[in-house]
Order: C-alpha cells, then structure tokens, then sequence
C-alpha cells in the first residue's frame, strides 16, 4: 500500500515565503502531504498548543533557516520556531534541516532590506544556528537547492525508519476482518503475559540515578564550576546529547567499548563528518565524560580507552609567511578589515576572545591590550605599531557609542559576531587572490612562529596565546602583566 507522509514544515514567514513555498511544492511532487502553521484555522488552543499537536501527528519535520529568529514565546522567551525545533528533536521524530548560506543571506538582504535580518535577537538566532547545525542539515543557495534537499532527505529517511504515515481508504480490503484479527491477537497475548507473571519471578526496574542524561547534567554542572568557558559546556553539552539520544535508555553499567564504536560510525555517517580532528574532538570528549565517570565510582573503568585516537592532522600548514601577510595587508579594503588582521597577528587572539574585548582594555600609550580569557583567566598582550596604528584609525573613524572593539557595519551597530569575523577574513582572502584555507587559527599559528624565531621562550609563548596547561613547572611559569611584557619580549 502505498503512504503518504505528512511532513510538518518549521520556519519563520514573512522573510521565508518563497522558500516555505518551495518546500512545500517539493513535498506534493514527491507525493506527500505538507502541514505548517499557515494551514492552521484559529481556535481555543494556545498557538504552542496548536503546533505540537500537528507535530505529533506528523511523520517528519523539516526546518528552513533564513536570517530572522522569529516572534518570542512570552514564557521560555525563545521563538517559536525554536520551541518547535526542540519540541520535534525531544519527542525523537525524523528530522533535517535546510540553512541559508551567508551569500545567499546578503543577496536577499540587497533585495528585500533589513526587513529579512534579526534585529532584535541576533545572539538569540546565532546560538540557533549553531545548535541546528550541529546535527542533520543542508545548506542552500537557492529555492532549487531546498527541494533536491527536501526529495533527498525525505527518500534517506523513508529508507531508515517505519513511517505510520497515511493510506487512502480505497486501498485498505476487509477491514473488519483486520479488526477482529487484531482483538483475537490482543487477547492471545494478555494470556500470554498471564501465564509468563505466574511462572517467572519479578525483576526489579533499574534505578533513575544510573540514567545516563542525569550524569550528564551532574557532569556539565561540574565543568561549570571549574570554570570552563561557555563556548567549551556548549561542545560537551551539544555532543553528549547527541550520545544520549544515540543511546536512548540504556544504563551506563551497561555501555561498552562497542557501543562507543559504533556511536562514532554513526555520526560518521549521518552527521557527514569527514575530518579526524572532528572525530578525535567528539572521542576526546566521550572520554573525559567516562573517565569523570570512573572517578564518580559510577562505572569501574573507561569504554573509551580501548579506541584509538584518530589521526590529528598537524596543524603547522596553517601559517603564514611574510609575502603572504603583506599581500593579505594589501587586499584590505577598509579599516576594519586592516585593524582585524593586524590584531589577529599582534596578539595571537582566538576567535572566541575577540569578540569580548572592548575598547577600555586598550592601553594606548604602553601599547598593550588585556586579553579576557574564553575561562575565568586574563592576559595581556602586545600590540606592535602597526596594530596600534591601524586599530586606532579604526576607532577613532566610528560614530557609535558601543565599548565592543569590533562593530558591524551597518546600523543598527552591534558587536561583530564570530561569523562575521570569519567572513571578513574570508572576504579579504578572496580579495588577494591567494589560495589557501586561512582562519583566525592560522594567525595564532603565525604569531606563535614569530615569537619563537625571535628567540622568545617557549613558556612566555604559551602564556601570551593564553595556555596554562604545559609541561614546565610553576617556577618556569612567567606571568606577564603590562610592567614586565616589553622586557620578556625584549630579551
């Protein structure tokens, strides 16, 4: 008999119309049945109240992402289309995503405005994005883009689960054959199950307290108060609940290397996860979970010991060469972009720690900026001439009011997210004509060989790029504050 799925279509609607229609097209020509919320007739119910009863009764829901957030539930304050989203992962139902690319997004935004950007709640969106991305998605250039996805995903899912889905009543014979079936059968088993209950003893339901999602809250809570950084919980979080999904109830005493294998299989596969330094990061965090585990006196030893690491490429490609650097300096087209490069390259920043310095950490006249660690540790670091020249060109050109160095560029003003960071660089790569994966990392990498080709010791290299877990001892540890940075750096 053939089935016709309902597919439940999540997004937000005046700046995804056309894209909502594509899906929605796609869905009828691949012979199944589109809902959303624009189907729905007004009634008594909550509008929350109203979608997670079409969700329950969909088979597959599909999310699009373009570049607002969406109206904000007063109670939990995250849009609907969020709740949504997490209603649909929570209840497990098949899922994927399709995600507007950022060219696509500044296409749309020349055509249409700011209308089809987030002003309100950029974070909001930006935390979205980056949870939905880490599971099932594809992105999109354009409508056609959208319903290859959509056919594609929706035949990979047909292949991997039983859908219930919907039957027209011309193909459904004796019926009531099939209920009287049905009854006897119901009957034969409640007797079966009788007879079982007198002929077997009780076996004792296992305790809440192994749960594996328990520990895995006792875990982060933990991390939390060690004092790592939002962006390090995020990673364990996201990824660990992935592995408890994978694992859906099964007791952690009961969890093996072999289970770990093939949790690492499958995201390999469903996840579209090519790289070894992804697989060893998701590995290394299994493993400090299990070893916290272990300590706990929980479980007695470490499913992950027994798999080997992957194969972590050296990351010593990513740098830079003095030819490449002045040719990336010349492709800078404003200030912005020459006072980023120049930061990147002064200071060995991360990613994560440039979008919380402000201007106040500035000392213009020593030349030094403090450096807020992604932890609950700080340092300083040096600004060479040129960075303090162009970075000071930069601010002093903007017409804002914001503390956060980096800004956006157009109004309304706010601070330069990490993916407009990585853009921007992207963009003044583009621009030189070189061909090479470039990144914020590839600064770091560059900063570091520079300061050790100078003869700096390694240790005070260590601290400058923010690192306190090397291997000499505390009596080699130098602490750099703004009074000793130019002699260290001097020597």
């Amino acid at each position: 008999m053939k089935k016709k799925l309902q597919v439940f279509i999540s997004s937000t609607y005046s700046d995804l119309i056309e894209e909502r229609q594509a899906a929605v097209e796609a869905i009828l020509n691949a012979g199944h049945i589109p809902a959303g919320m624009e189907l729905f007739k007004a009634s008594n119910e909550t509008q929350l109240e109203t979608v997670k009863r079409w969700i329950d009764e969909s088979d597959i829901y599909i999310l699009i992402v373009g570049g607002r957030y969406g109206s904000i539930e007063p109670i939990s304050q995250k849009s609907y289309t969020q709740l949504e989203y997490e209603y649909a992962v929570e209840k497990g139902m098949p899922f994927f995503s399709v995600v507007m690319n950022s060219t696509t997004f500044d296409k749309k935004v020349k055509r249409h405005g700011i209308s089809v950007t987030e002003q309100e709640n950029p974070t909001k969106l930006r935390n979205f994005k980056e949870i939905v991305t880490t599971r099932m998605c594809k992105f999109f250039d354009d409508n056609k883009d959208i319903k290859i996805a959509i056919i594609e995903s929706i035949n990979e899912l047909e292949k991997k689960h039983k859908f219930t889905g919907w039957i027209s009543g011309r193909e459904l014979h004796d019926i009531e054959g099939l209920i009287r079936e049905n009854k006897e059968l119901k009957l034969r088993i409640e007797e079966y199950n009788t007879n079982a209950m007198n002929t077997v003893s009780f076996i004792p339901q296992k305790e809440d307290n192994l749960n594996l999602i328990n520990y895995i809250d006792k875990f982060l809570n933990e991390k939390k108060r060690l004092g790592r950084s939002k962006i390090t919980l995020n990673g364990y979080k996201i990824q660990l609940k992935l592995y408890s999904d994978y694992m859906q109830d099964k007791d952690i005493q009961d969890i093996n290397s072999e289970d770990i294998k093939n949790f690492m299989v499958f995201r390999e596969d469903n996840y579209s996860i090519r790289s070894t330094n992804s697989l060893e990061s998701l590995r290394a965090i299994l493993r400090v979970f299990f070893e916290w585990l272990v300590d706990e006196k929980v479980i007695d030893s470490n499913p992950v010991s027994k798999i080997k690491s992957y194969k972590v490429f050296d990351a010593n490609v990513e740098r830079l060469n003095n030819e490449e650097f002045n040719v990336i300096r010349k492709a800078c087209k404003t200030t912005r972009q020459r006072a980023l490069i120049e930061f990147l390259l002064s200071t060995g920043c991360k990613l994560d720690e440039l979008k919380m310095i402000r201007k106040n950490h500035i000392d213009w006249n020593n030349k030094t900026v403090k450096i807020p660690g992604t932890g609950r540790r700080n340092r300083v670091g040096l600004l060479t001439d040129k960075a303090s020249e162009y970075l000071k060109n930069y601010v002093d050109s903007r017409g804002d009011g914001l503390e956060v160095l980096f800004i956006t560029e157009r109004k309304p003003y706010r601070c330069l997210s990490n993916r407009g960071i990585q853009r921007d660089i992207s963009l003044i790569i583009q621009q030189s004509g070189l061909e090479k994966k470039i990144t914020t990392k590839t600064f770091r990498h560059t900063f570091a060989r520079d300061m050790l080709s100078r003869g700096v010791p390694i240790n005070i290299v260590q601290s400058l790029l923010g690192h306190t877990d090397f291997s000499s001892t505390s009596e080699t540890y130098s602490k750099l504050t703004e009074d000793n940075i130019f002699q260290l750096l001097q020597k």
